[in-house]
């Protein structure tokens, strides 16, 4: 089926909205989404780190002479979801890359939108092919799940991210609209210290997902932030228990269903969405449901939040099992994490 501009632009639009919370920052608001440009040249240094992917590229200006432009793209993690990793480039490329510049004229730096090589296939990026496989898996498998146990794809439902990355879309209390007016990412961005973003958030990014489960515990694994999350069982809640990063977990078995209950959250400055902070009162409520062929989890969530939201934020999105898919968390790298604060 032949698909028209608009299409795809609809598409590309949607593929950037999840970007803000995802990326750790605004990208529209460095970069100019509506332009584009054309640098072809050799990569210098291709830099596999989390949180993000950067390379950077040698090209001769206008005068013959040499320019290094950097270019950055995804999330670290969600371009191993597009099949991506830190073998598909190398120093000494000869490489095509279309971009969106910089919004400052005086940086060579833009944000990767394609890139051919001259000698082999590049997994595609900004692309409706790339869309399409975060939201419905990228493997294939006959084998099917008799536990929550394994690798999974996190498959991106805009409609359930977008108030992630937009939360005046929720009903916020007054605290909540005055937190996201006041947020200032170059500055407040736990991001920037290498802090990951906390459920629903962490469960709802497309990247891999691993699940172990153990006699007393359940420990939830993702990619994008490196996050680990433990799930107590046979556990109860205390209100004595000191409020950690991802909280106090609890859960227990309800026909299979793995139910969870957390409280005992630190505040954290993007404990809710990007830019809306979330409070020592954030109580959220999950589920985690094998689907009766094996092949996904349902993932429902419910989070209140008295101080932020003025009513509840609940959801539900599907992991797609993908057990030939070896999970690959990276340590956060400080100074990865603010390259972007000199854009």
């Amino acid at each position: 089926m032949s698909r028209t501009p608009f299409f795809v632009s609809l598409v590309l639009l949607l593929f950037l909205a999840m970007l803000p919370a995802t990326a750790h920052h605004n990208t529209g608001a460095l970069f100019n989404l509506e332009k584009e440009i054309l640098l072809q040249g050799t990569i210098s240094r291709y830099e596999w780190k989390n949180p993000h992917l950067y390379f950077f590229i040698e090209t001769l200006n206008d005068e013959g002479e040499s320019d290094e432009w950097r270019i950055e793209a995804g999330p670290l993690a969600i371009m191993r979801r597009l099949g991506w990793s830190r073998d598909s480039l190398q120093a000494g490329d000869q490489v095509m890359v279309t971009g969106s510049p910089s919004r400052k004229p005086d940086k060579q730096s833009a944000f990767l939108k394609a890139i051919t090589a001259t000698d082999r296939d590049l997994p595609s990026f900004m692309s409706e092919e790339a869309f399409n496989s975060l939201q419905s898996g990228t493997i294939e498998t006959e084998r099917r799940a008799d536990s929550l146990v394994g690798t999974w794809a996190t498959l991106l439902d805009v409609d359930v991210v977008g108030p992630i990355d937009e939360p005046l879309k929720l009903d916020l209390t007054p605290a909540g609209t005055a937190s996201i007016e006041k947020f200032d990412e170059y500055t407040m961005h736990p991001g920037l210290n290498c802090i990951p973003f906390t459920a629903p958030a962490a469960m709802l990014t497309p990247d891999f997902k691993s699940i172990d489960i153990a006699e007393d515990v359940v420990v939830i694994r993702g990619e994008f932030d490196n996050v680990e999350r433990h799930i107590e069982l046979n556990s109860v809640a205390n209100s004595n228990d000191q409020p950690t990063l991802h909280g106090h977990s609890i859960g227990h078995w309800e026909e299979g269903v793995l139910m969870v209950e957390t409280t005992n959250f630190t505040e954290h400055r993007t404990g809710i969405g990007f830019g809306l902070a979330s409070s020592r009162q954030k109580y959220l409520k999950e589920e985690f449901e094998l689907t009766e062929d094996g092949k996904r989890l349902i993932y429902r969530f419910d989070l209140r939040d008295p101080v932020y939201l003025a009513s509840p934020f609940a959801g539900e999105i599907h992991w797609a099992y993908e057990p030939d898919t070896a999970f690959s968390a990276q340590e956060c790298n400080l100074e990865n994490s603010r390259l972007f604060l000199d854009e």
